[in-house]
């Protein structure tokens, strides 16, 4: 009984770890393309030609 309990608790745990392991990726990989995309408007703003 007291086995099962823990069994459950370690996948559940194992599962929050998975879902803020992902999470934490997606932001990452948010913020590399909010970067990349403000650079560009850079560019485009100090070179208006680059946008054609």
């Amino acid at each position: 009984m007291e086995s099962q309990f823990v069994l459950h608790g370690l996948l559940i745990r194992r599962i929050y770890d998975t879902i803020f392991r992902l999470h934490q990726r997606t932001i990452s990989n948010m913020f590399t393309v909010s970067r990349l995309m403000v650079a560009k408007r850079m560019k485009a703003v100090f070179k208006p030609n680059a946008l054609l």
